[in-house]
């Protein structure tokens, strides 16, 4: 644990000077914020992330940088509003790929939850293209009864109407 401790002050320490040297040193930076993460201080991660960006690191890391910025922003700091900014911002930078389609992926999930956890506060219904992955996997059970027990067929005609 100590010997942990002491690699996590050691990286840190190596980080800071890598901010020293400019926007350029990307393996710096990228292990200074993945120590700052790994000590839970999430904000300073994004501020050097956004120093980073600011300071013009090469386009071909500024694409990763926002990317990297959005997941913070959404998991970390629970500020989604700031991760739609950065995710948005990835695509347009990254080069098609497969880290691009997983950034899209995490875009179109967030503006999905937004619009969700929106209609909810207005006490609207949520539409099922909303519901998130696990919620459509798990079943739908909406609060009624379809006519047996769970996993049995409805009983026809009992839900005229209802659109599943």
């Amino acid at each position: 644990m100590a010997l942990a401790l002491q690699r996590l002050d050691t990286a840190l320490k190596r980080g800071k000077e890598a901010l020293r040297t400019g926007p350029n040193n990307l393996q710096g930076i990228d292990a200074y914020v993945a120590t700052l993460q790994r000590r839970g201080r999430h904000q300073d991660a994004a501020n050097v992330m956004e120093w980073a960006i600011k300071r013009g690191a090469p386009l071909e890391a500024a694409g990763p940088l926002h990317a990297r910025l959005g997941q913070v922003y959404d998991n970390a700091l629970k500020r989604p509003r700031r991760a739609l900014e950065h995710y948005q911002k990835a695509t347009r930078l990254l080069p098609e790929g497969a880290e691009r389609m997983l950034v899209v992926n995490r875009l179109n999930e967030l503006e999905k939850r937004l619009e969700r956890d929106r209609l909810i506060r207005e006490g609207k219904p949520v539409p099922r293209h909303l519901l998130p992955e696990e919620a459509l996997e798990q079943g739908h059970d909406h609060g009624h009864n379809h006519g047996g027990p769970p996993g049995m067929p409805e009983v026809p005609g009992e839900h005229e109407g209802h659109d599943h």
